[in-house]
């Protein structure tokens, strides 16, 4: 928490042999490589919104939950009231 890379943790999944987890402190949804020790953003601009969109394209108000099924992520936006789907990875 705290680093350029990521800001403030909330909630933490297990991904194709990786972590995803929610930054709540940056608004995105990011993943971590256990292999090469990296982060990277995996969907949302930072921005604050709620706009739909692809990887980087999309917005979260205050990104919160993310859960894994197979090849899927669904991230939880508590305080848009949404669920999103993020599939393709």
């Amino acid at each position: 928490n705290m680093t350029d890379n990521c800001r403030e943790i909330k909630k933490v999944a297990r991904f194709k042999g990786t972590l995803v987890f929610t930054d709540v402190g940056s608004r995105q949804v990011k993943w971590y490589n256990p292999t090469t020790k990296k982060v990277e953003t995996l969907a949302g601009d930072g921005s604050e919104g709620a706009q739909n969109g692809i990887e980087k394209s999309c917005s979260f108000v205050q990104v919160h939950g993310i859960y894994s099924v197979s090849d899927t992520l669904f991230s939880t936006d508590a305080a848009a009231g949404k669920i999103r789907l993020m599939t393709g990875f």
